[in-house]
């Protein structure tokens, strides 16, 4: 019998059951999908700087391109529900014509 002692490299996210359970209750997947990529991007809540461009791009799938807005919107959702906090450090903002 072979021991592996290779060890699994990178930053980890602690989740909880029960809030992977509250979360598949009450987000869609759009929502579910933005909140764990920032999740496992920032696993010691320390705060990170990433577009939402950046965070479509990363989601995105061959045949399923992410939109910004949709990373935007569910944002917006995932701080009025207290997944997220409304602290703003760090932001990117365009005039309309």
């Amino acid at each position: 019998m072979t021991q592996n002692n290779a060890r699994i490299q990178g930053k980890f996210y602690p989740l909880q059951h029960e809030e992977w359970l509250r979360a598949c209750r009450e987000l869609t997947q759009a929502q579910l999908a933005v909140l764990y990529c920032i999740r496992t991007i920032d696993p010691y809540n320390e705060g990170i700087e990433i577009n939402c461009a950046e965070i479509a791009r990363l989601l995105s799938k061959p045949r399923r391109k992410l939109q910004k807005e949709t990373v935007s919107h569910a944002i917006k959702e995932l701080i009025a529900l207290g997944f997220l906090s409304d602290e703003i450090t760090v932001t990117s903002l365009e005039v309309q014509p």
